[in-house]
């Protein structure tokens, strides 16, 4: 057993992420995620080749849609910022 204490949300996402996922992997969100975690899928993740599907939550089918054999996380937030449909 073992622990890791972060020192931010955006820092326990980002190990959580690399933890699961390698280059030629995908992760499918909300994309209502906070704007920090969106900036993590959008820009920093592809740069270790980990691409981002973004869906509207509203919906649970698009995350279905979203899922391929690469996929390797679903990700969404409890409170999710409900204002941005990027």
């Amino acid at each position: 057993m073992g622990a890791l204490a972060t020192a931010s949300g955006a820092a326990a996402v980002t190990y959580s992420v690399l933890n699961i996922a390698g280059a030629g992997d995908e992760i499918a969100s909300a994309s209502t995620v906070y704007g920090g975690t969106f900036s993590l899928f959008k820009h920093t993740l592809p740069k270790y080749g980990i691409n981002t599907t973004f869906v509207n939550p509203d919906d649970p089918e698009n995350f279905r849609k979203a899922i391929t054999g690469k996929t390797k996380a679903v990700y969404i937030e409890s409170l999710g910022n409900p204002g941005i449909h990027h």
